[in-house]
């Protein structure tokens, strides 16, 4: 979960950035226990102890289905802890690191996420008919992977606002290609953090490959 993404405002802007690096002058990107500036110090109110996520905006997410914008994927690529601060700068060490982290990466106050408590209920069955609660869609998987299974970890267009909160359990299906006919069902994902309308989830049962588009219901 830590490794994944979220989604924020569409003109969402860092308060921080990792602005250079110990290894600078040998290396272009950071990773675990590597020593990183970040942009902010005292003056910015940035303490010895505090603890960062850093992260990295990778694109604007329109919806697979509606085309309007949904807002900025954001990649989360590790965590740093700031060791000093200077007035207006701050020395870091990255204490996790799940890609590289460029220079120019946000880094934003580190708050651990709930872990989520689910009850498991039996899956959905081919002959059961679509149930009334809330439905939405897969909008994006991790590097824009074109199909993908159980363990992947995607984000989908419900949220808070739609009565999702982590530990909720969703069916994935696929309309059927003739209309009238029966949907697809695809397998089964969990909700692992929610924004407002927006939620990453883990994709937890799948009998065939899922893809962004794909529908799912509320259980």
């Amino acid at each position: 979960m830590y490794c994944f993404a979220y989604l924020d405002a569409e003109d969402a802007k860092p308060n921080l950035t990792v602005f250079s690096s110990e290894q600078l002058e040998f290396q272009e990107d950071s990773s675990t226990y590597d020593i990183v500036y970040l942009s902010g110090g005292e003056a910015e109110g940035v303490k010895a102890g505090q603890e960062y996520f850093v992260n990295v905006p990778v694109r604007k997410l329109r919806h697979p289905h509606t085309g309007a914008t949904l807002g900025l994927v954001v990649r989360q690529l590790g965590r740093v802890r700031v060791l000093c601060t200077q007035e207006h700068t701050s020395t870091a060490e990255v204490t996790a690191s799940c890609d590289a982290i460029p220079i120019g990466a946000w880094a934003t106050p580190y708050e651990p996420y709930p872990v989520p408590m689910a009850l498991l209920t039996p899956p959905a069955q081919l002959c059961d008919p679509p149930n009334d609660r809330p439905k939405g869609a897969i909008t994006y998987c991790r590097d824009d992977a074109e199909a993908f299974g159980a363990d992947h970890m995607v984000l989908i267009d419900l949220g808070e606002a739609d009565q999702v909160s982590p530990g909720t359990l969703f069916t994935i299906y696929r309309d059927n290609l003739v209309e009238g006919a029966p949907r697809k069902l695809l397998g089964e994902l969990a909700v692992l953090l929610t924004g407002d309308h927006w939620a990453t989830a883990k994709v937890i049962a799948s009998n065939g490959p899922i893809r962004v588009g794909d529908r799912v219901e509320l259980k």
